[in-house]
C-alpha cells in the first residue's frame, strides 16, 4: 500500500522494532538523511520490492515474470547473486 511517495508495510504483525526501523520504507537514504534520488527526481526505491515497484527489472531475469511479479522457489540463491549483476538498487537481503 502507498504511502506517499514511499511503501511501508501495511501489516508489522511478527516483526521487531529493531526490524522495522531500516525495513519499513524503500527510500534509501543518503549519509545526510536524505532520500536518494533518480535523474527524474523520483526517489530510488531499494531491493526486490523497490526494483518490482518501479518497473524496472530486466526481462531476462528468470526470477520475474512476463507480468512483472518477482517470484522465487529458492530465496537463499539470491543472496548469492554478486553485486555487480544485482539489479536491485542496494540489495538489503534481509
Amino acid at each position: 500500500m502507498k504511502d506517499g511517495l514511499d511503501f511501508p508495510y501495511f501489516d508489522q504483525s511478527g516483526f521487531t522494532d529493531e526490524f522495522l526501523l531500516t525495513e519499513n520504507t524503500l527510500f534509501e537514504m543518503d549519509k545526510q538523511g536524505n532520500v536518494c534520488r533518480d535523474e527524474n527526481g523520483d526517489p530510488l526505491l531499494g531491493c526486490t520490492c523497490g526494483l518490482v515497484i518501479s518497473g524496472k527489472a530486466s526481462k531476462s531475469n528468470p526470477n520475474f515474470t512476463p507480468g512483472g511479479s518477482w517470484w522465487t522457489n529458492d530465496s537463499l540463491s539470491v543472496l548469492k547473486i554478486p553485486l555487480p549483476v544485482d539489479e536491485r538498487f542496494h540489495p538489503r537481503n534481509q
